[in-house]
């Protein structure tokens, strides 16, 4: 698949879930998303690799002619903040856009070009992973459910929050609100 990136190309498997954990910010609704063992396989063009060769003032003899292939496996933490948005009832996700980002290099066509391709990687992953993560994991509608399903009331009569706030407790992050019945369209 593609990567949306000119001048590379691969795929993508995620080995781990993603997880979230007590944002290190200071505000009651700071989270952290943490994924690890992201394994993606790559073709890079040489554009790419000679324009960071350049940055690096490096010698000419490392310029590359031709895609190389890469895989490597990615760990990233990105910082982001909770809220509700109480017109839609959902719960909103905003990412930071300073993650901190770890690569490591598996495979190169040339393994002299390993350090190299890993910093070309490392600059792409870092730049990114917020845009992507953000299209993945902007919003959760926040349920109403059905009661119907369950108990002898009315056919669709549901129950959900309203007036839903983000509460901290110690590294816990508590959804709290009041409850309202409603029925189903």
């Amino acid at each position: 698949s593609g990567l949306g990136i000119d001048g590379i190309s691969g795929a993508t498997i995620a080995y781990l879930p993603p997880v979230v954990m007590p944002g290190g910010g200071g505000g009651a609704n700071d989270i952290e998303l943490g994924i690890g063992d992201l394994y993606v396989d790559v073709s890079i063009g040489p554009e790419l690799i000679n324009a960071e060769a350049q940055r690096g003032q490096l010698a000419a003899a490392t310029r590359v002619a031709a895609a190389q292939r890469a895989s490597f496996y990615v760990s990233t933490i990105v910082g982001a903040s909770l809220d509700v948005d109480p017109a839609t009832n959902q719960l909103i996700v905003e990412l930071g856009r300073d993650p901190q980002v770890a690569v490591q290099v598996v495979t190169t066509d040339d393994p002299a070009l390993a350090i190299l391709i890993r910093n070309v990687l490392a600059t792409l992953m870092h730049d990114l992973l917020p845009v992507l993560l953000s299209d993945a994991v902007e919003g959760f509608q926040l349920p109403s459910f059905d009661l119907g399903v369950v108990g002898p009331v009315p056919p669709g009569t549901t129950v959900g929050l309203e007036n839903v706030r983000i509460e901290r407790q110690g590294r816990y992050h508590l959804l709290t609100g009041g409850v309202r019945q409603g029925s189903l369209p």
